[in-house]
């Protein structure tokens, strides 16, 4: 009797540790369909463009973002007008306003985070993924700076689109959401040029 009860015991966690692994892997494999598909949206963004809202729980800035053969441009038109662009190994930052302008290396810091949302496939591969109302949705520990990062990306699921990007940074989350996204987006040769826009041509 005492071996029967045993036997049967060791059945039920057979059984149990059975089920268990199979919703494992196919929480693993649904993983893995998602990042691919999310990595073959963000590599079609090359001519993309959309607007944005900005918001950090304090203020809220409106503007335009622009993507186009590894280099990315922020237009902010409200409350201040500021253009960042961006590739991978310089970022120019011109306050319009103030007719202002720096350059500065993005490596570390959250311009480079958003240069490998789009460009680094590993910061996908990477990454783990939720559903959850409709959405698709990206999550990431990155550091910046010295700092600890929680970066969600929000891809509504039909039709496949990229919503939202939020970065969590001690206790603050700063939020991103897109809209009138448009994917073929044509730009002047010069649209995403770094030249110093002070100085005079």
């Amino acid at each position: 009797m005492y071996l029967k009860r045993n036997k049967k015991k060791f059945l039920c966690l057979c059984i149990v540790f059975f089920l268990l692994n199979i919703k494992f892997l196919n929480a693993s494999e649904n993983n893995k369909l998602f990042q691919q598909k999310i990595f073959e949206y963000l590599s079609n963004t090359n001519s993309f463009s959309s607007s944005f809202l900005q918001a950090d729980g304090k203020t809220i800035e409106e503007g335009n973002i622009y993507i186009n053969d590894k280099r990315i441009r922020v237009e902010y038109s409200k409350p201040s007008k500021i253009r960042i662009i961006m590739n991978n190994k310089k970022v120019m930052y011109f306050n319009i306003d103030l007719q202002e302008v720096e350059y500065f290396n993005p490596k570390e810091s959250i311009a480079e985070i958003f240069y490998n949302i789009f460009y680094n496939p590993e910061f996908i591969y990477e990454s783990v993924i939720e559903t959850k109302d409709g959405f698709v949705v990206l999550k990431k520990e990155e550091e910046a700076e010295g700092e600890k990062l929680n970066i969600n990306i929000f891809f509504e699921k039909q039709p496949f689109i990229l919503r939202k990007i939020e970065i969590e940074q001690m206790n603050e989350i700063l939020s991103f959401g897109l809209y009138n996204i448009n994917h073929n987006s044509v730009f002047d040769e010069d649209f995403f040029s770094m030249v110093n826009p002070l100085i005079i041509k």
